[in-house]
Formats: C-alpha cells, structure tokens, sequence
C-alpha cells in the first residue's frame, strides 16, 4: 500500500497496533507460527456505474479460484470491501487476496491471460472474465509473507489493517518485540476483545512510499474493528513485572505507524 497520511481510525489505537499486529489478510484456519505462505493483494477500483457488473464479475472469479483451489495450486482466496476510508475519491474500493504455499503456482498464475483463466468455464462466464477490465481496474499489486499469527485466533467478518515503517537498522529487534506479544493478543483472543492478530513481512521491491509491514486485527463486528483497543490488563497478566510505559516508549523509538484502515470480508473460497 502506499503511505498515505495516519486516520482518525489510527489515533484510537496507535499504541497497541505498534507491536500487537494483512492470519489471513486472513487465513481460513490458524497455521503454526514456522508455516510459511505468501500473499498476492490486489486493490481494484471499480469504474463508475458498474458496481452490480463488478460484483457479477466477482462471483465468476470466486468460481474460478475455487476450481485452483480444488487443483492445489492456492491455498485460499478472499474478495474483502474497503470500510473505511472510502468513497468516490478513495484510490480503491475493494481488496482481493490470494495466498499460494508454492511460489511457482504464483509465477504461472502470473503468466496467465484471459484466456487462461477461462478455460473449464461456460460461455457465458468466460464472457464476464473477457469483461473484467470493464468493471474495475487494478491500482496496486502487492507480495507479503505471512510472519505469523495468535494461538486460538479464528478470522473475523472485519479487519483493522495498518503498516508499519521500521525506524534504520531497528527492524531485527522489532520483530523480536512482535514476536514477544503474542501471549499479550493470545489473551485479547480469549477475552473476546479480537478474533485474531497477524503480521506479514513486505517482499519485492520497496521504498519510502511503502510501509515494511502490515499489521492485521480480526474483529467480529464493525463496532469492535473502530473500537479503541485497550490490552493493558492482558499486559500486566502476561508480563506483570514489565514497567509498560516504558515499554512502549521503547516501542515508538523502532517503527511509525503510516496508515491504517479497516476492511470487511465479502467472500472467498471455501
């Protein structure tokens, strides 16, 4: 995503989204925290009166990911809705998010045309494929790896994404502090404050337009995801000798929160 200037939304929850953090951006079950998958997001754009078109040309898609899905050759995919910000001036209304376990599936997927993607499909779906570039466009495409995920996290009706930029040299040890909050959103999961916690780690090509993580909370209402989350009592549960104004001062010296905004989940592959 690009960088873009810190919502309303981010001033709610700026300390905690520091270190408790696109799992499935998220994940149709919990993987271990060694599992090691990849993830193609792309944000789409719809163009102007094709709204129900696009949301026609979605359903074939999902059919057709299923199908690769069915064959092994992605390990899911999710259509997801920009909640907030949005509107007619937002760069991109919607987020579809395909996770692959072999980055060779990736590469021939990448090869792909139209036709490609049609076969096995009827006529008329093949036509609706043809007419994607009709009904939105694609403004940014994007590879992470999933850095890991909270033990008992499930996935959530809506996600509360951010990025993070890590201060130079700091990123070793702002892992390492990512890393030391699980047990703190381990135990926001059983307390029913989130559904889940993730991060991912940017791959490619990037620079200072981008963050170098995104930062993922999986919530079961809307009212949840806008919610100023406070995880002070899991903190002093899990860690009770930490002095936790200290701590997160230290954590504001290894990274800055760029943007952050929140996403519901439309549909995806079974």
């Amino acid at each position: 995503m690009r960088k873009q200037s810190v919502y309303q939304l981010l001033a709610l929850s700026v300390l905690f989204l520091s270190i408790v953090a696109v799992p499935e951006l998220s994940a149709q079950t919990t993987p271990a925290p060694a599992d090691q998958f990849h993830v193609v997001i792309r944000y789409l754009k719809v163009e102007p009166g094709m709204g129900e078109d696009f949301k026609k040309n979605m359903v074939v898609w999902k059919d057709v990911w299923q199908q690769r899905l069915d064959k092994g050759e992605i390990r899911y995919w999710r259509l997801f809705k920009r909640t907030f910000p949005s509107g007619a001036n937002s760069e991109y209304d919607y987020i579809t998010v395909t996770a692959y376990n072999d980055l060779a599936n990736l590469e021939m997927h990448d090869s792909y045309g139209i036709s490609d993607w049609a076969k096995g499909v009827s006529k008329e779906n093949a036509a609706i494929l043809e007419n994607s570039n009709k009904t939105r466009k694609i403004v940014n495409r994007e590879v992470l790896r999933f850095n890991g995920t909270t033990e008992g996290g499930k996935p959530g009706k809506y996600l509360r994404v951010s990025g993070a930029e890590v201060k130079p040299g700091k990123f070793k040890e702002y892992r390492a502090a990512l890393e030391k909050s699980n047990p703190i959103a381990s135990e926001a999961v059983k307390s029913g404050k989130i559904n889940n916690r993730s991060s991912w780690v940017r791959v490619g090509s990037n620079s200072a337009d981008v963050s170098d993580l995104v930062v993922v909370f999986d919530h079961a209402t809307l009212k949840d995801a806008l919610a100023e989350m406070n995880f002070e009592a899991e903190h002093k549960k899990v860690y009770p000798a930490d002095d936790i104004e200290a701590y997160w001062a230290n954590m504001r010296t290894l990274r800055d929160i760029v943007w952050s905004e929140v996403w519901e989940r439309v549909d995806g592959t079974k």
